[in-house]
């Protein structure tokens, strides 16, 4: 899964530096730029995404030492001044004109990248910030994580994100234990599972994550056709289907896909 995200990311930084250059050229002729085309707008949208990673590297490594103000002052004057002195090297255009054509292509990214976030938030991933102890050790107070909604083939053990069945507005995170169909039995703080392929029934093993012990509470479920059961993995104190119920499939949002590290998250989130 993180060679994957990885992967998108790379790909996603490479379409957008020729997607920036297309928008730095359009900038260019309309500001009437000297001497302009594709490839050299190409050229300067590589050397400002460069100066862009470069700015994101430093940030992290003085985010803690430099007060957000300064550092946000001192990203602007960064990426700016960069700018204009790179696009002056490659066109002899003034410095207002050079500043026009960085904050026309801004505002073309910006509106971009507004729509993109749009779209990629309403089919592709969402991100959530967990709150609460219930699926703890696994995730952590203020983890960030990022959720998976392209893929519905939901299979035990998937940690998923879902409507909570009380009040729609607010979320659960919450891993699945019972798939549609499957009769759940917890008992004596051990849970057995009755599947089609399994009849007779199945003490649940859990392996490759680790979770607290079960509340003593006793329950009987048949799960519907559309239905999943869910625990948290901290299992005495999760609000999760031995308080609330089963888990219609309409309620659930995604699978959790990723959790960014700790040093990524300040100040982010869509």
């Amino acid at each position: 899964m993180t060679v994957t995200i990885l992967f998108f990311t790379i790909l996603l930084l490479v379409l957008s530096t020729f997607l920036y250059g297309a928008l730095l050229y359009a900038a260019e002729i309309i500001l009437d730029a000297e001497k302009n085309s594709y490839k050299q707008s190409v050229v300067l949208a590589i050397l400002a995404t460069i100066v862009s990673v470069v700015w994101f590297g430093l940030s992290l490594l003085f985010k803690e030492r430099v007060p957000e103000v300064v550092l946000g002052l001192l990203g602007i004057f960064y990426n700016v001044g960069l700018f204009i002195v790179i696009i002056r090297q490659q066109l002899p255009i003034t410095f207002m004109k050079a500043l026009g054509i960085y904050v026309i292509s801004g505002i073309f990214s910006l509106v971009l990248v507004f729509f993109a976030v749009f779209i990629t938030r309403l089919f592709v991933v969402q991100s959530f910030f967990v709150k609460g102890t219930s699926m703890n050790p696994t995730y952590q107070e203020n983890d960030y994580l990022l959720i998976n909604k392209i893929d519905h083939n939901y299979q035990r053990g998937d940690v998923v994100v879902y409507r909570q069945p009380v009040d729609e507005k607010k979320y659960l995170v919450h891993r699945l234990i019972g798939l549609p169909g499957e009769r759940i039995v917890i008992k004596d703080k051990q849970i057995t599972v009755y599947a089609k392929d399994k009849p007779d029934g199945f003490v649940l093993q859990e392996t490759g994550y680790q979770t607290f012990p079960l509340r003593d509470v006793a329950v009987d479920t048949t799960l519907k056709s559309d239905e999943y059961f869910v625990l948290g993995d901290n299992r005495p104190s999760a609000m999760d289907s031995t308080v609330v119920g089963p888990i219609a499939r309409d309620r659930i949002v995604g699978k959790v896909g990723f959790k960014l590290p700790k040093e990524f998250t300040r100040g982010i989130g869509f």
